[in-house]
């Protein structure tokens, strides 16, 4: 049974129930647009202030599975899964952050090598 799908600033309703719930215009959503919030924005507000460190080391303190509730985090209502997915959802933006850098720098070397060999082997008059 799915959940009524409310349309707000393009995203579904972060009350709604169904993970895979999307917005009215879902034919040609992109991806993130499928998933349904599931920390209220003090909430991750909260775990944006932490560092993944941190909010590893609280994350032992909860009992296991999805449901089991995070204690010393924001309001202390945080489910273990919801924190979990927001600290992949960081690690995956750091990885990819480190892959385009990388990438940056490796063309920048490149440039850099063809221009001191260009200038190296012109002689000069």
């Amino acid at each position: 049974m799915r959940a009524t799908r409310v349309v707000r600033l393009g995203r579904a309703s972060p009350l709604c129930k169904d993970p895979l719930a999307r917005p009215l215009f879902a034919q040609r959503a992109p991806l993130h647009y499928n998933r349904c919030m599931a920390l209220r924005p003090d909430q991750d507000a909260e775990l944006r202030r932490l560092t993944v460190e941190g909010i590893r080391q609280q994350l032992t303190y909860a009992g296991p599975g999805r449901n089991a509730v995070v204690p010393g985090l924001g309001d202390g209502m945080m489910l273990r899964g919801d924190v979990e997915e927001h600290v992949a959802k960081r690690e995956r933006k750091a990885t990819r952050r480190l892959i385009w850098t990388n990438t940056a720098l490796a063309i920048i070397g490149i440039v850099i090598a063809i221009l001191a060999y260009y200038f190296r082997s012109t002689p000069t008059k």
